[in-house]
């Protein structure tokens, strides 16, 4: 087995034939349905339907009932770190209201205040999950499927709030990103009965836990079929990609070195995206995409730049610059302009030219997630880059000394390269490049392994 590099191993193993639905709660297209099944290294087998780990070190366990007659195991692997880890798991149930899940298995509906906008403090100990390396078993129950579903992990208590919507619902106020003290990450995942299992690996707001999945379809015949996985971040990803950030600070004179939060004790333990630093220091990066988008609308006023959106219907789409606006048509005829996007607009593609509404064109939909990640890679000035994202594989992703450095060293920092670190990381080349995106899809799911580094 290939060394993971993480001071534990966290196993969530469905020891039964699951119908789950796993997707993210932020993606914004079906170009997220760029998969690639893979090989990778096995936390374990098996062997007359019981799960049994390769890591061969102690273990201890803890049931979670999945609904009538559906089980999973979480199996922790005791590598000598003894630090708490507790878990928490978020979602909306099939009408649409939050849930969370309780210790005792059942759903917490969180109630409300009158007032809007006033957060009301969730109780740790309704809504906390301690994974403990010496933990005896610990029955849990998830009662229904859910989507816009986290699973969290925290080294501490993580702090839940809920606020009242229009509708008098409750809507989850997550912790603070700027909070320094506590270690966090998720994944994001979410279960219906009819479609299977969604699951993905998310770096698009921050970097925290070292966090990996590894996916196994049923399968009656042979289970211990080749699983997807996305391994994620390297133990030491974090200090690391600090390192990294800072000199790329004093290369460019940019805010990527202060990307890094660092506790009382001077450690980082969070490493902040462009877009979530953009949040509160607007200034930050604001000339960063100034000089790569005038030469991009530049070359693109005398060449065409073809776009291929995966979508017979729509067909190629050809777009060039007129009046400083890059304009594209369909095969059906359908015309839309996009202005000049700022650094907030690139970073988060969500604003601006990037605007994505119920409203918006399939043109639109088609154009605005090649175009966002053709900036964030640099890929829209290399030599023959006038197809995009067609034929560019990602060896050429972020070669430019304009780029999204945050999103070239996450990826670099990945085991296995995979883990959206934008928002339209799943843009890929419909020539066969895998995407990057760790997205992991079964229709029918076994065995769901989520790796917990220090």
């Amino acid at each position: 087995m290939q060394q993971l590099g993480i001071v534990r191993i966290l196993s969530v193993v469905l020891l039964s034939h699951v119908k789950l639905y796993l997707a993210s709660s932020r993606r914004y297209d079906p170009i997220r349905r760029f998969v690639s099944t893979i090989g990778g290294p096995h936390a374990g087998y098996f062997v007359n339907n019981t799960y049994e780990s390769n890591i061969g070190l102690p273990v201890a366990t803890q049931e979670l009932e999945l609904g009538a007659q559906q089980k999973s195991k979480v199996v922790v692997n005791n590598i000598g770190n003894s630090s708490e880890v507790n878990m928490y798991v978020t979602g909306n149930d099939l009408t649409n209201n939050l849930v969370i899940l309780t210790p005792n298995g059942q759903w917490y509906y969180p109630t409300v205040n009158d007032s809007l906008n006033v957060p009301m403090k969730l109780s740790s100990d309704v809504i906390t999950i301690p994974v403990q390396c010496t933990s005896p078993a610990i029955e849990v129950r998830l009662p229904s499927p859910v989507s816009a579903g986290r699973i969290w992990f925290a080294h501490g208590d993580l702090e839940f709030s809920v606020v009242r919507t229009q509708t008098s619902s409750a809507s989850l106020v997550q912790p603070s990103l700027t909070y320094a003290n506590i270690s966090w990450d998720f994944v994001e995942f979410t279960t219906t009965p009819e479609e299977g299992l969604w699951v993905n690996l998310s770096f698009v707001d921050f970097v925290g836990i070292a966090l990996g999945l590894e996916l196994v379809n049923y399968s009656p015949e042979n289970t211990t079929s080749v699983p997807q996985s996305a391994l994620g971040l390297q133990s030491s990803a974090i200090d690391t990609l600090c390192r990294r950030l800072a000199d790329q600070s004093i290369i460019d004179g940019y805010s990527w070195g202060d990307l890094c939060l660092r506790n009382s004790d001077s450690r980082p333990v969070r490493v902040l995206s462009p877009t979530s630093y953009i949040q509160a220091n607007p200034e930050a990066f604001s000339d960063y995409w100034t000089c790569y988008i005038e030469e991009v609308w530049t070359r693109y006023t005398s060449e065409s730049l073809t776009i291929y959106p995966n979508s017979q219907d729509l067909g190629d789409i050809s777009c060039g610059v007129q009046d400083d606006l890059l304009i594209c048509t369909d095969a059906k005829g359908t015309v839309e302009d996009f202005g000049k996007p700022s650094a907030k607009d690139v970073f988060g593609c969500n604003s601006g030219p990037f605007t994505i509404t119920e409203n918006s064109s399939d043109l639109s939909r088609a154009v605005v997630p090649r175009l966002c990640a053709g900036i964030n890679r640099s890929t829209l000035l290399l030599d023959d880059s006038s197809f995009q994202p067609s034929g560019i594989p990602p060896r050429l992703y972020y070669t430019g000394n304009v780029t999204n450095w945050y999103s070239k060293l996450v990826h670099q920092l990945e085991i296995d390269g995979k883990g959206y670190a934008f928002p339209y990381d799943d843009v890929s080349s419909v020539d066969g490049d895998s995407s990057q995106s760790g997205l992991l899809t079964v229709p029918e799911p076994w065995v769901l392994s989520l790796f917990v580094g220090a």
